[in-house]
């Protein structure tokens, strides 16, 4: 695949993405109110952290694929480390999802400083963040491998194809059901796991074929041989996510929850000029 080729449509996925996730922001505004916004904001602020839990694992997992794809390790020494970084991952997107669900009536109700909007919608909307957040995170594995195999181009489509049923397709939501942000972040929810699925599907396809009648197994075992790599990579994400994410975790706190929505909206404002 020319370079070229997966630079342009990364690039073309990026500022796609980026251009509809701004356009949307005032028909969210409008549909939802400030307030409400205010949560979209808190979800992506969610976000930033639960990646704290990766501690370099996607950027591994995609060096692993890049190097199975010119045959730099065998086959099976590749699909040992999938299967281990999965059972991790999976592991940690369940107990990350379900501390956020216990922790939903607490952040709904004494984090969250709330105004106008019901306890019950706002509670049930950081509940839906929570399983959102664990299945996001689970997308990113198998985006690193799809990447790693150098598969951009699809990729690359696949993004922007999400990007409109994440941000267009909750308009039709608001239209024909109702603005309430429990029902946004239920909607969110199956374009997350609709997302998933494909990518997994996807990725799952591009794995090398081992043959023999030997089994692949699941050990800690595979990943050992990785973790100077994703240690390393960890450091410099982690202080990325402590620099750009806790002025947000602060302010969740401090402001109220329709001032923070105005701050969410700087905040995309900004972020897409960094983009």
């Amino acid at each position: 695949m020319s370079l070229k080729r997966n630079i342009a449509a990364n690039y073309a996925s990026q500022i796609y993405s980026t251009l509809a996730g701004i356009a949307v922001v005032p028909l969210y505004l409008d549909f939802m109110g400030v307030e409400a916004y205010g949560l979209i904001g808190f979800f992506a602020m969610m976000q930033g952290w639960f990646g704290l839990l990766d501690v370099g694992l996607s950027p591994t997992v995609a060096r692993e694929a890049a190097r199975s794809r010119v045959q730099e390790q065998p086959a099976m020494d590749y699909r040992r480390v999938v299967r281990a970084l999965t059972v991790v991952f999976v592991s940690i997107a369940f107990i990350g999802s379900t501390v956020l669900l216990l922790c939903a009536p607490y952040i709904a109700e004494k984090w969250l400083r709330v105004d106008a909007l019901p306890a019950d919608q706002v509670r049930l909307a950081v509940q839906l963040m929570g399983i959102g957040i664990g299945l996001k995170w689970l997308s990113g594995l198998a985006r690193a491998r799809i990447t790693g195999a150098e598969e951009i181009v699809w990729l690359s489509g696949f993004n922007t194809l999400a990007a409109t049923a994440r941000f267009g397709g909750s308009i039709p939501v608001f239209i024909l059901l109702n603005t309430r942000p429990d029902t946004f972040f239920a909607y969110q929810l199956i374009v997350a796991a609709a997302e998933l699925a494909v990518l997994q599907i996807k990725a799952n396809s591009l794995l090398p074929a081992v043959g023999g009648s030997e089994q692949i197994g699941w050990s800690l075992a595979p990943i050992r041989g990785v973790l100077r790599f994703s240690l390393a990579v960890a450091f410099t994400s982690t202080l990325w996510v402590l620099v750009t994410q806790l002025d947000k975790l602060v302010l969740s706190r401090l402001l109220t929850l329709q001032n923070y929505g105005y701050f969410s909206l700087a905040v995309v404002i900004a972020g897409s000029v960094l983009i």
